[in-house]
């Protein structure tokens, strides 16, 4: 399994929350591995794992699936009864029909969807917005929804535009990868917006996938989709393919070859979903150098090597670059 990792953000924001809930920190941190240092430096990576054993711990304790952030608690497992709901519609259209009447019965939450020339757009509104100052249930209900409804249909949803209600963040980056596609900061409303030939679209799963999808929620909408339509996907995809990797990779040549495209034209076609060859290779050699410094027993040379460096200190000044701070620094943060 790819060795995933998201910014602190997320799990920084979700610990404030905790606590204006009046819960304690501390277990929580412990229970999911995670040193309380990482809430205390900017630009930190907190591994996919840990952030879900830590989600679902708070859920446990807060007994409120939306951590206290819409003003309204939302029992854990409701997401779960919704999705079996879903699994037995026909299509995409009445899944939304559903989810929109479901959270309007059940909860605060807005979930809206609207359709104008050939588009249609899911729109998301918190009950309580005051208590969201992060937007972290939004970044979460948009990712869940774009997520669970390209595992409905077997197939990533394309999405034309992604409008959030709130200015440009100092983790803007994450967003490429939550949520591919063009990004407007600062709209009238939060929402997907994708093409309406989805709707139409029929759900191919069974009750007895959900209900492994349910049993690795919320692993299961936060990990990168295995079905990825984008460029940047299908790259990351080749390049974790080559034989040597990570000490060596495809020369970009190779990998247009294998997608069918020029070289010029696949740059262009990266650069459009704000991604670039050298991004794509420098994000897999992080997210594996992190993963490697959960291992006690190897030195930072050992990582240095293993994730394709030839020079220790190249890797030291390569990792600072992309936490801001040195491999040294991060373990014994997380020590």
């Amino acid at each position: 399994m790819e060795h995933v990792t998201l910014h602190n953000h997320f799990l920084t924001s979700i610990s404030r929350a905790v606590e204006r809930a009046g819960y304690s920190n501390n277990s929580l941190l412990k229970q999911a591995s995670v040193s309380p240092l990482i809430l205390q430096t900017p630009n930190r990576r907190v591994p996919l794992k840990a952030f879900v054993s830590y989600c679902r711990g708070a859920w446990s304790v807060m007994d409120d699936e939306f951590f206290g952030l819409s003003g309204q608690a939302c029992k854990p497992g409701t997401f779960a009864f919704l999705a079996e709901q879903c699994v037995s519609c026909r299509n995409v259209k009445e899944v939304l029909k559903k989810a929109g009447d479901f959270y309007s019965l059940f909860t605060n939450l807005k979930i809206q969807t609207s359709i104008k020339d050939k588009e249609v757009c899911l729109s998301v509104a918190c009950g309580a917005p005051e208590n969201d100052p992060d937007h972290i249930l939004i970044d979460f209900l948009l990712t869940t929804w774009h997520r669970f409804i390209s595992w409905l249909i077997g197939t990533q949803v394309v999405l034309s535009k992604v409008m959030l209600n709130f200015a440009p963040p100092e983790h803007l980056h994450e967003y490429k990868y939550m949520l591919p596609g063009p990004h407007y900061f600062e709209q009238k409303e939060s929402a997907l917006c994708f093409s309406t030939d989805y709707l139409e679209q029929p759900i191919t799963r069974e009750p007895v996938e959900l209900a492994v999808f349910l049993k690795n929620f919320p692993f299961s909408v936060l990990v990168p989709p295995t079905v990825d339509n984008s460029y940047t996907g299908k790259v990351r995809i080749i390049v974790k393919q080559t034989p040597e990797f990570p000490n060596d990779m495809f020369d970009f040549e190779e990998v247009a070859l294998k997608v069918n495209l020029t070289p010029s034209t696949l740059r262009r076609k990266l650069k459009s979903e704000g991604s670039s060859y050298q991004q794509i290779k420098d994000l897999l050699r992080r997210d594996l150098a992190i993963h490697h410094m959960q291992a006690a027993g190897l030195s930072i040379t050992d990582i240095a090597y293993r994730v394709g460096f030839t020079e220790p200190g190249a890797f030291i000044r390569a990792f600072k670059g992309w936490t801001g701070i040195t491999p040294g620094h991060y373990r014994s943060a997380n020590g």
